[in-house]
């Protein structure tokens, strides 16, 4: 590393990490972002005399176009059925009811993120919320936002009657691909929901990158 790049962490800090975290406040005032702007820039001009950097833009000589299509899988019966049993739930209510000053703001926070989640877990696929529906059955608490909702799942619910939209339109694009001998990879934002898109019997393998704790 250069001689001009090295700093001591409290050089460091008040050279750069405190002004740049300041101007990225949405509060900061303009002579605050202006500052952290200037810092940030000397310190990409510094790094960038040792730090290779490199775009998307170096392999598009090498690849076809990318076609994006978003398309938009309609829910099943059951879905829609939790998802609106989630928004007249307690939780959710409490949390429209509860808003406004003197309230507990970090609570509240907290509980909507949690509500959000699970809604969009529903969306995603029921079986997501079925153990915390089962475990919550008999919950009366205001703060359980699954109360009640397991009587919704069909008797014998076990997750494998593909009661989500999405795992449905998936299904039938893995078996248009697989009749072509295509391949695909499919890529989820969770663990848990990528595990139960992969009850498939076509051959694949998983990539989760995650590290033992050991390592």
């Amino acid at each position: 590393m250069l001689e001009c790049c090295v700093f001591s962490t409290a050089q460091f800090r008040n050279t750069f990490e405190t002004p740049i975290a300041l101007s990225r406040d949405s509060k900061c005032s303009a002579k605050d972002r202006i500052l952290g702007d200037a810092r940030s820039a000397e310190l990409a001009r510094l790094t960038a005399t040792f730090v290779l950097r490199r775009t998307g833009d170096v392999l598009k000589a090498y690849l076809p176009p990318r076609v994006e299509q978003v398309v938009f899988c309609k829910m099943s019966q059951l879905q829609i059925d939790v998802y609106r049993a989630f928004l007249r739930s307690k939780a959710v209510l409490s949390l429209t009811t509860s808003a406004g000053p003197g309230g507990n703001a970090p609570a509240q926070t907290a509980s909507a993120l949690s509500c959000l989640t699970s809604l969009k877990k529903v969306a995603n696929d029921p079986q997501l919320v079925h153990e915390d529906c089962v475990t919550h059955a008999d919950s009366k608490s205001s703060e359980s936002q699954y109360a009640g909702i397991v009587k919704l799942f069909p008797k014998g619910y076990t997750g494998d009657e593909f009661e989500s939209g999405k795992l449905r339109c998936l299904d039938a694009l893995l078996a248009a691909i697989q009749k072509q001998k295509g391949k695909v990879v499919c890529r989820s934002l969770t663990s848990e929901q990528l595990g139960l898109w992969l009850i498939t019997p076509s051959p694949h393998r998983r990539l989760s990158f995650q590290t033992s704790v050991k390592r």
